[in-house]
């Protein structure tokens, strides 16, 4: 900043803190230099503040010259003296470059011990890892929403949906409850039932013993018109009731009547009216003695059919004139 020097002094003239007065020819006097004393070593901020202060000093001058500066002419350096107050007013000021050496630093932490009552805000609050155990009574309205809907003794008893049914030797399907399941037969039992069906049942019993024992079974008597064998004709014995008039004998298929092979079928005739023939299902074969299938008439005639194939039989009557 260039400042008007005292009077007599050349414009432009300067110093180290104002111009120095330098004459036209360049002279420069050596009283125009002052003599430079510790204070003159003013801080940045010190520095500010003075030229601050000055020109507060010189707002209203004119642009004229000035007799003198601070009670000094010639070429004047102030010092924090020279300017009232100003020493009092930097006092307790911070340097322009300074530290804080008590202060933290920008990257710090605390513990819950540096913060003012907050362990005991924290006290009786619940843990971030915790559990609630809570009744119907516990929330508010609950037991007002839950009026009228169905008793939770309805479910008493009832059984889980994760149980399990599972199906037993023989049987297929079952699982979870979580829906209805369904057991059945497998197929090895189906098809074990379905030889169980074409087995010999209970009524046939009779019959099927009939084949293997000693003794003839007698049946009651049989006719008048025609009579076809049964299975349980099977080593039996029957009159066949002749008087009315003839009658027919018929043996049928093995795949109609399966009478064992080797079973024998005998008939006497009651009455000495009519005869009896001897007739065959389509596919059978009935064989004897001479051509003829007729038992001619008399009472107590006897004659006996023998089964010695699956649809293959032997006729024995007597012979005709005997």
């Amino acid at each position: 900043m260039t400042h008007p020097g005292p009077p007599n002094t050349p414009p432009g003239a300067d110093s180290p803190r104002l111009p120095k007065v330098i004459p036209g020819n360049g002279y420069v006097p050596p009283e125009s230099t002052p003599t430079p004393r510790p204070e003159d070593s003013l801080s940045g901020i010190e520095a500010a503040a003075v030229n601050a202060l000055i020109n507060q000093a010189l707002e209203g001058v004119g642009g004229g010259a000035v007799s003198s500066v601070a009670g000094r002419t010639g070429d004047v350096t102030l010092v924090l003296a020279d300017i009232d107050g100003l020493d009092d007013a930097l006092n307790g000021k911070a340097d322009a470059v300074h530290t804080h050496p008590d202060k933290a630093d920008a990257d710090h932490g605390h513990t819950i011990a540096d913060v003012t009552n907050l362990q005991t805000t924290l006290n009786g609050l619940a843990s971030s890892s915790h559990t609630h155990t809570y009744g119907i009574d516990d929330i508010t309205g609950l037991t007002t929403a839950l009026a009228g809907k169905a008793d939770t003794s309805a479910l008493s008893g009832k059984v889980d949906a994760s149980r399990t049914v599972s199906a037993g030797t023989g049987l297929t399907g079952g699982g979870d409850l979580s829906t209805n399941r369904t057991i059945a037969l497998n197929a090895a039992s189906i098809a074990s039932l379905a030889k169980a069906d074409s087995a010999v049942q209970p009524g046939d019993l009779s019959s099927a013993l009939a084949t293997v024992s000693p003794y003839l079974k007698i049946q009651p008597e049989r006719g008048p018109v025609s009579y076809t064998l049964t299975v349980d004709d099977a080593n039996s014995f029957a009159k066949l009731n002749v008087t009315p008039g003839d009658m027919t004998v018929y043996v049928p298929l093995n795949s109609t009547a399966p009478i064992p092979v080797g079973a024998r079928v005998g008939f006497m005739l009651s009455g000495n009216t009519g005869s009896v023939s001897i007739g065959a299902e389509s596919g059978v074969v009935v064989r004897t003695a001479g051509t003829s299938m007729d038992i001619p008439p008399g009472d107590e005639t006897v004659f006996w059919l023998t089964k010695i194939g699956t649809d293959e039989w032997i006729l024995e009557k007597p012979a005709i004139g005997e």
